[in-house]
């Protein structure tokens, strides 16, 4: 289940390249999930978004929402590119977690463990927090 839901996560800030309309869900359901996701585009005044949504290994449902391109009036799809801005981050936090479960690092040790020749300086008086 952990997997399944990293991935849906994943899957819901990135879209790849390869990706494929799937809807083998019911027509009840996608308008349950278009609806939630049409409204956070609202709320959140965000120019669009892709997600897929995966079920034992297989994307059973793939819609976009919003705009690909505001600007030239490109309506996103479940096929749609976007700029990967700090989407890395996430990348890089989860992939670190990944090797704390896996007990390969902990989280909780200082970086310079894992890379001595690392310097980090502060302009902040570290001793008051």
């Amino acid at each position: 289940m952990k997997r399944k839901t990293i991935f849906l996560v994943l899957m819901l800030v990135s879209q790849v390249g390869f990706s494929q309309t799937f809807n083998s869900i019911k027509t009840e359901t996608k308008s349950v999930i278009d609806s939630i996701f049409n409204a956070k585009i609202e709320k959140k005044k965000a120019v669009g978004m892709s997600i897929a949504i995966v079920d034992n290994g297989k994307i059973v449902y793939s819609n976009g929402y919003g705009f690909s391109n505001r600007e030239k009036g490109i309506k996103a799809n479940d096929q749609s590119s976007y700029r990967i801005g700090s989407i890395t981050k996430s990348f890089t936090a989860l992939s670190l977690l990944k090797l704390q479960e896996e007990q390969k690092l902990s989280i909780a040790d200082p970086i310079q463990k894992y890379i001595p020749e690392l310097t980090i300086t502060s302009d902040f008086d570290t001793d008051k927090y």
